[in-house]
């Protein structure tokens, strides 16, 4: 069966692999700085394949694995391959160990953290189950979206009606709480 899926958001444009500051296992034909990491255009191809080689060797030990996202700054300032973070936008997902985690299929907006969450979640019961890492060597660059993301729009009534009452919502977005309705 599959064991492996990889899934990314549909803004994602183009992808790059990341020569890191000091670099001794650099990848991408770019010599590494000791002052900056640097950037190189690569495919989705090139990043599955590193990943698949060996029939999953090692990639097997982790829940999720995500990749660097190009729009903050300290992609220049890059020094290690791994970390242990949440991920999002594109992520390599290992099935078997997620087995139990499902993404809730009543969440509108953040479903993805709310995932990462969970599975985090598995390793305080057991340090070898969900663990999530982001490989800092590729970094994928989406497109600059003006509209969508975590706005509430065409909310279900039941659920502005919870936002209203949620002081998370309440004090900080009065102005998003109560969006106008569109006309049909």
């Amino acid at each position: 069966g599959m064991n492996f899926t990889f899934v990314l958001d549909d803004n994602i444009m183009f992808w790059q692999g990341i020569t890191l500051i000091n670099d001794c296992c650099y990848m991408f034909g770019t010599e590494p700085s000791h002052k900056f990491s640097q950037r190189t255009d690569i495919s989705l191809l090139s990043i599955l394949s590193h990943f698949c080689k060996d029939n999953f060797k090692n990639v097997d030990k982790f829940s999720i694995i995500g990749f660097s996202i190009g729009s903050h700054m300290a992609i220049r300032k890059m020094k290690n391959a791994y970390r242990r973070k949440h991920c999002f936008a594109a992520v390599l997902l290992n099935l078997p160990k997620l087995k139990d985690i499902e993404y809730n299929q009543r969440a509108w907006a953040m479903e993805d953290i709310d995932f990462n969450m969970r599975t985090n979640d598995m390793s305080q019961i057991n340090p070898e189950n969900g663990v999530m890492v982001k490989c800092q060597r590729y970094m994928a660059n989406k497109k600059r979206i003006n509209e969508g993301g975590v706005v509430p729009y065409d909310v279900p009534d039941n659920i502005l009606q919870l936002m209203k009452h949620h002081k998370a919502w309440s004090q900080t977005n009065k102005s998003i709480v109560q969006p106008e309705k569109q006309k049909p």
